[in-house]
């Protein structure tokens, strides 16, 4: 008799244990449920374009790579004027303005109308230098804000015939800011140009200036 009385009392502790366990799942499976509710629908990850050697992927975290990629796509198409710089720069600056603060491109249309003599009927687009690294390209001013620098190859036409091909580094600002991604996937913005831009000596001009200096008297500029 005693026999069964201590299996039932066992039984009894058992069925109790499993009601714990039960009550901690459920509270446990209503707690991730809450969470999976709040949390944030889209999660942000930029993946380096180089995972030879790994790479180390933070969680909405923005890559100095993408800030990069971002800013010479842009500036890119921007200048993309394949009929007349006068009348095409306008029209990318309002097909890329999401990508613009108003700021700066109130700045960028003022500057091509000051020019307007010097570009009508001319021709442009501009080629990427990547003769630095992206780590010496994207200086962080502060975790949404960004000073980057880009090396291009620009070209100009006038009726068929080449008036300007020369190298020009760029300096420009890009902040990041909550937007719409359905108009602007990024989250990133041209903000202005801190810095004057600087014309890239040719490797042939380099050259013959480092020539001129070490045998002056033998050596003209072309």
């Amino acid at each position: 008799m005693v026999r069964y009385i201590h299996a039932d009392s066992n039984l009894y502790s058992h069925i109790r244990t499993l009601r714990l366990i039960t009550v901690f799942l459920a509270a446990g499976l209503l707690i991730a449920l809450f969470g999976w509710h709040h949390a944030t629908r889209v999660q942000r990850i930029s993946i380096p374009p180089n995972l030879t050697y790994g790479g180390e992927v933070k969680l909405n975290s923005i890559h100095p790579w993408e800030v990069y990629s971002f800013a010479g796509y842009i500036w890119q198409q921007l200048n993309r004027c394949p009929i007349d710089c006068y009348q095409d720069f306008p029209k990318n600056l309002d097909r890329l303005t999401a990508f613009i603060t108003p700021e700066f491109k109130t700045w960028l249309k003022q500057n091509n109308e000051k020019k307007a003599a010097e570009l009508l009927g001319r021709t442009r687009y501009i080629l990427a230098l990547h003769t630095n690294h992206v780590s010496h390209s994207v200086i962080e001013e502060n975790p949404k804000q960004w000073k980057v620098t880009i090396d291009v190859e620009l070209r100009e036409h006038i009726g068929g015939v080449e008036v300007k091909n020369a190298r020009i580094r760029y300096f420009l600002r890009v902040i990041a800011l909550s937007i719409d991604p359905e108009f602007n996937p990024w989250g990133l913005l041209l903000d202005s140009m801190p810095d004057n831009p600087e014309r890239l000596l040719l490797p042939d001009t380099k050259w013959r200036i480092n020539c001129s200096h070490v045998l002056r008297s033998f050596c003209r500029f072309g």
